[in-house]
């Protein structure tokens, strides 16, 4: 009987080297940074998120947030100044950035 040399895995098999630009790209391959998606929140975990995020609004303590954007892991300091539409606004230092409440994925005080 006679072995045929494409089978199972194809080319992969009959090949005996590949092109150090082939290489190149497939450990670039790897190494790329996997995009993180967002966890299941169970309501309690969002409700004590809020209840975080009104107290350092209210008595202006300083909170630690991690938020999911663009399927990167981000992460704030600083203290709540305003919340608007689904949005809080976080005074970071001299400056603030907006964040969305439904991007939080954990919210800690410092």
């Amino acid at each position: 009987m006679r072995v045929k040399k494409l089978t199972a895995n194809g080319l992969w098999e009959s090949s005996r080297m590949m092109l150090p630009q082939h290489t190149e790209r497939i450990v670039a391959h790897h190494e790329e940074p996997k995009m993180i998606k967002m966890p299941v929140m169970h309501e309690d975990e969002k409700q004590e998120f809020m209840y975080k995020i009104n107290e350092s609004l209210y008595c202006k303590d300083a909170l630690k947030m991690e938020t999911i954007k663009n399927g990167k892991l981000l992460t704030f300091r600083g203290v709540v100044i305003d919340i608007q539409n689904e949005k809080i606004k976080v005074e970071i230092e001299a400056d603030f950035d907006w964040v969305d409440i439904n991007k939080i994925i954990r919210v800690d005080f410092l």
